[in-house]
């Protein structure tokens, strides 16, 4: 069984099998965002950002200009056109995963930080301008420097 904790947005994949979708963040019973295995990979579908920019299969469908993602063995990141990330899915080890992003579900956004989630409203400056309190982990764009991460100090 998938479960997330909101308080620290940890999913535990233990259980899950594969193709079958799980809810990850739910509104008004609705599911924004799904996670599944697929041979043995987490694949996640989302609606990202104030445009709700989908992302199917960890993959950006219809992206937007500027928008990149990077990954490497643990960590998958999207980020939008001014370098803020969108989506970051951190493999920590066993079946579990964290999960920090801005969500949509057609009408708001929702944020989903270290220990937080909270409700944006598209007219918001911080969505507007991307800065939502992640930083970015890798560098970018990803076709100069595939899995490179941003060195931490």
């Amino acid at each position: 069984m998938l479960r997330v904790g909101v308080a620290s947005n940890l999913l535990v994949l233990k259980g899950m099998s594969d193709g079958h979708s799980e809810p990850i963040l739910e509104i008004a019973h609705k599911p924004v965002a799904t996670a599944r295995l697929v041979d043995d990979e987490f694949v996640i579908d989302a609606k990202l950002g104030i445009l709700g920019t989908e992302l199917k299969d960890n993959r950006l469908i219809n992206k937007p200009f500027g928008w990149d993602w990077n990954a490497d063995d643990t960590t998958f990141e999207v980020i939008n056109e001014r370098g803020s990330p969108m989506l970051q899915l951190i493999y920590l080890g066993g079946d579990v995963v964290l999960v920090r992003g801005v969500f949509s579900d057609g009408k708001r956004c929702w944020v989903l930080e270290q220990e937080n989630m909270f409700q944006v409203p598209f007219n918001d400056q911080g969505i507007r301008t991307g800065s939502i309190g992640l930083t970015p982990i890798f560098k970018y764009p990803r076709y100069q420097h595939p899995h490179e991460r941003v060195i931490q100090k």
